[in-house]
Formats: structure tokens, C-alpha cells, sequence
């Protein structure tokens, strides 16, 4: 018996329990089950490095590398100058004396391009927006801490401690925002 199954073919096998009799139930059905497994995709991250706070070698998932993405073509997509147009933000800009020729006087985009703003704009729209909004959590624990430790023995300590701590929050609310934001962006 067993030498029949060592050259049998699938077609052969597809209706035989190959188990010893202790094994076997009582009901043999002679039925083949098929399951459809939906495709893997691993993406490798040229960048990451091995370090203390290593999110891992492989992304697993079906996001778009930064070479193929494109947060210009989404914004395309959904039409976001289409929907400025159609508030009127520009001209509500304008009325209220933000006009082009003044941004050209006050040299702001000459001092955003040499603080590095616009690099830096550029990297955080590459990063992933669960990396921005973990961000989020040491400014978060630092805030309660500092609610918690720090007394209010003086007005002073106490407009420190509370302004300190209203800072650490609103960043943690920005990195978070921006995320829901990056998120947003980069669906499909």
C-alpha cells in the first residue's frame, strides 16, 4: 500500500488519508478543499538602519515607495486648487492684505528656502504618517509630566509650568494633525 502512494500523482492521492488507522476517523469523505490566499506584498526600505527605535527591515503592505508616489498627483486627483478656487480663498487672502507683491516684499519665500523649510517640508511629506504620529507621544508625556511633577507653590512656576505644558500639547496635537493630514493625502 505504501508503495503504491509513493508513485501515485495527486489526481490518485486527492481521495486517500495518508494517516496510520489510529489516526483515521470513522467518516472518511473523500472531498479536496481549496483556499484562495490574497497576494503579500513586501516592500524592502532601502533606508532604514538598525537602531534602538528600528521599526523593522521589511514594510508589509501595498503603499506605493517614494519613488512611485506622488502627493502633487493626489492633490490633482482631488482637486484641492478647484476647491480653493470655489471658496474664494484667494481673494479673501487678498482683501485682507496678503497679496503676492507684499509675500515678494517681506522675502518669505527667500527665508523659508534658506532656514531649509522647504527641505524639511519635503522629508516629512516622505515619511510615513504612522512615524509622524507616533511622534506625538514624548511631547505628550512630557506635558503630563510636568502637570503632574511640578508644583504651584508661585504664580510664576505655575504660568511656567502651565505654558510649558499647553506647548507640549499643541505639538502633540500638530504632529498628529499632520499625520491625519499625510494619511488623507496619501489614500487612494
Amino acid at each position: 500500500m505504501a508503495g503504491r502512494h509513493a508513485l501515485a500523482g495527486p489526481r490518485e492521492l486527492q481521495g486517500t488519508i495518508l494517516l496510520s488507522p489510529q489516526y483515521r476517523s470513522h467518516r472518511t469523505a473523500s472531498r479536496s478543499t481549496r483556499c484562495m490566499v490574497t497576494k503579500r506584498e513586501d516592500l524592502y526600505d532601502k533606508d532604514w538602519k538598525k537602531g534602538y527605535f528600528g521599526t523593522g527591515y521589511f514594510v508589509e503592505g501595498t503603499r506605493p515607495t517614494k519613488e512611485q508616489y506622488s502627493y502633487l498627483r493626489q492633490l490633482e486627483k482631488k482637486k484641492v486648487l478647484s476647491g480653493v478656487e470655489k471658496a474664494g480663498l484667494l481673494s479673501k487672502l487678498e482683501r485682507a492684505g496678503l497679496t503676492l507683491s507684499k509675500i515678494e516684499d517681506w522675502k518669505l519665500l527667500s527665508t523659508a528656502e534658506s532656514l531649509g523649510a522647504l527641505s524639511l517640508l519635503e522629508r516629512a511629506l516622505e515619511t510615513e504618517p504612522g512615524t509622524i504620529a507616533s511622534l506625538s507621544i514624548p511631547p505628550l508625556i512630557a506635558s503630563i509630566a510636568i502637570l503632574t511633577l511640578v508644583p504651584d507653590d508661585n504664580p510664576a512656576l505655575a504660568a511656567v509650568k502651565y505654558s510649558a505644558a499647553a506647548v507640549l500639547l499643541g505639538s502633540t496635537g500638530a504632529f498628529i494633525a499632520g499625520a491625519f493630514l499625510l494619511s488623507s493625502l496619501s489614500d487612494e
